[in-house]
């Protein structure tokens, strides 16, 4: 008999009798795959193994996507009694509409598997929970989406609906977990801060045309300094009103919203053409965050009296996870203002990425890469601001190696490594490290990025046992400084802050998990052949054998260099001028509204 095991809680398992089927690797990490070393198991393929699978997926999701954002403005609209535009509210929606529709058509895909390709039945131990939390908002979403507990509420549910008579319930488990309270003292005190503070800054800028959001700008005042002078027009740098901690006092005055059930029905206008449609069209609207539904009137008066009316805002996170900033921006734009969303982070631009919201939402986005969208303008990335060849000492000896990790559970589509294909990183950087000469093993440190759900922390423990080559504590910029050489893991930000600061950098990653937009292709091509790009691990490790000791020899040839000016041209934009490169834009952008 087999019994289906479909998250991470060990209450689901049992260990004798049945023959375990785990739907998916993120329901056995590394802890605990010692508990099955006596028992019989199989692990599902994970759906997205199959890249071309993927690219047709996210197609599909895109366009439903845009198909439920019409819907749900309808609906919205109609249940608040208002007449707002599109875009306000995907500001609002999005990414939380992104992120829904991945995580549903994700778990929907791996069951979907699982019953393909097997014809028998299945047995199950069922958890019910019945205080299963509603998201008060996008970044409540993202936890709840990436833990076992709801996870196996939401493969219940859809075995319920779509695959019941393939399953027969052995045990059922009642378990019930309360939610923990807001500290509301704490949050009214801060909140009384802030309106003191804000008070003397609308007295003094109330009249202010741009206002930066979140925009990660490095450097502090003088950054800000030479950008407003560049300028020549006053700018404010934080709106504190904005402040993400003040969320809190809100979630706290709707928290049995968050514990409820919505009795909203289906969305009656959306024409499902599949089973997997009219199981989002019977659940979305009682899955839609209380931010949106219970909450939005009161959100709405609150950022309402904020009385700053700029004719420009810049932001590069706060229209992902701050929801006052996000229902400012959404009524800001309605009443004129233009939005430029400003990249966080970046190197190689994705395939695709994000079913493009961020240039939905937006007047312009501001990339680190060359532009390949109508809405893309290439700037100095504000980020980077001061790294630029601030790497100076050729003595250190220091191999640093940068992991990384993705959740266990699929947040959102994307083309990067999703749930346990990170896992074929590691192990390359594990082969990477073996074919090491003994002397480079003894310099090298390897940073972890942050347990994300695997286990990783033991994961190296086991494999590097008594070395002393874990290093957490370390900020990333200082550990850059004191590097000879780095050796980055996947083809993001920190490649780009490796690159900006002029350390020697070896990128290794596996294409196959890491698709890239075709306007990559000839600098990707530059890098491989100047050997600062690896794909094969033995490649990689090779190459460093021989360079070890002239490292600068390498770094500084004329190849090398010309292929690292090329990368820093196109995906970073280095200037020291940076500041009035910025102004021109702005001043154009805010001549062109007037």
């Amino acid at each position: 008999m087999k019994l289906l095991v479909t998250s991470g809680l060990e209450e689901t398992w049992s260990l004798h009798d049945y023959k375990l089927v785990f739907l998916g690797r993120w329901c056995v990490p590394y802890r605990k795959l010692n508990k099955l070393k006596e028992s019989e198991y199989e692990i599902i393929p994970f759906h997205w193994d199959n890249r071309e699978k993927l690219a047709i997926d996210y197609e599909y999701l895109s366009k439903l996507h845009s198909i439920l954002l019409a819907e749900l403005v309808e609906f919205l609209n109609d249940y608040h009694k208002t007449n707002y535009s599109l875009k306000f509210w995907q500001n609002i929606l999005d990414p939380w509409l992104l992120n829904y529709l991945s995580v549903l058509f994700d778990r929907w895909e791996n069951l979907n598997t699982l019953f393909k390709q097997n014809e028998e039945s299945f047995h199950k131990i069922i958890i019910t929970d019945n205080k299963i939390k509603i998201p008060f908002d996008y970044n409540d979403f993202v936890e709840y989406s990436t833990s076992d507990n709801w996870n196996e509420f939401l493969f219940n549910k859809i075995i319920e609906f779509q695959f019941n008579k393939r399953i027969s319930y052995i045990k059922v488990i009642n378990k019930v977990k309360k939610l923990s309270n807001i500290d509301f003292k704490y949050k009214i005190k801060k909140l009384s801060l802030i309106n003191f503070r804000y008070y003397l800054l609308r007295i003094l800028f109330h009249n202010t045309e741009l206002v930066l959001v979140e925009t990660s700008i490095r450097g502090g005042f003088i950054s800000r300094f030479r950008l407003q002078c560049s300028l020549r027009k006053i700018i404010i740098f934080s709106v504190p009103e904005l402040n993400p901690s003040i969320t809190g006092t809100f979630k706290n005055r709707f928290i049995e919203n968050l514990l409820g059930f919505r009795n909203l029905g289906e969305l009656k206008l959306f024409n499902a053409n599949s089973d997997f449609e009219i199981f989002i069209k019977q659940n979305i609207l009682g899955d839609l965050p209380v931010s949106l539904l219970e909450a939005f009137n009161t959100l709405s008066e609150y950022v309402g009296k904020i009385s700053l009316k700029p004719k420009l805002i810049i932001t590069a996170g706060a229209h992902w996870g701050n929801t006052l900033a996000k229902f400012w921006f959404a009524f800001e734009q309605e009443s004129g203002t233009k939005l430029i969303v400003s990249e966080h982070g970046g190197s190689f631009p994705a395939f695709k990425e994000l079913l493009n919201f961020e240039e939905d939402i937006s007047y312009l986005k501001a990339t680190w890469f060359l532009p390949f969208h109508p809405k893309h303008v290439k700037l100095p990335p504000l980020k980077l601001i001061g790294l630029y060849n601030k790497w100076k000492s050729s003595n250190n000896e220091i191999c640093s190696i940068i992991g990384n990790e993705t959740p266990k559970y699929v947040f959102r589509i994307h083309f990067y490594a999703l749930s346990s294909q990170f896992l074929y990183s590691f192990s390359e950087i594990q082969l990477f490290y073996e074919n090491l000469d003994s002397k480079i093993q003894l310099k090298t440190l390897f940073r972890p990025y942050y347990d994300c759900g695997w286990d990783t922390s033991e994961m190296l423990n086991e494999y590097f046992k008594n070395k002393n080559l874990i290093f957490r504590e370390e900020s990333y910029e200082s550990l850059l400084n004191r590097s000879k050489i780095v050796i980055c893991s996947y083809p993001e930000t920190t490649f780009s802050e490796a690159m900006a600061i002029g350390v020697p950098t070896i990128l290794l990653y596996n294409p196959k998990f890491n698709e890239r937009n075709e306007v990559t292709e000839q600098v990707i091509n530059l890098l491989l052949d100047a050997k600062i790009i690896f794909n094969n691990p033995l490649d990689a490790s090779s190459h460093l054998n021989l360079i070890w000791d002239n490292v600068g020899d390498w770094w500084n040839s004329t190849k090398v260099i010309y292929a690292r000016n090329v990368f820093l041209e196109q995906a970073t934009y280095p200037h020291k001028d940076w500041n009035v490169i910025w102004a021109k834009f702005l001043n154009k952008v805010l001549k062109f509204r007037s």
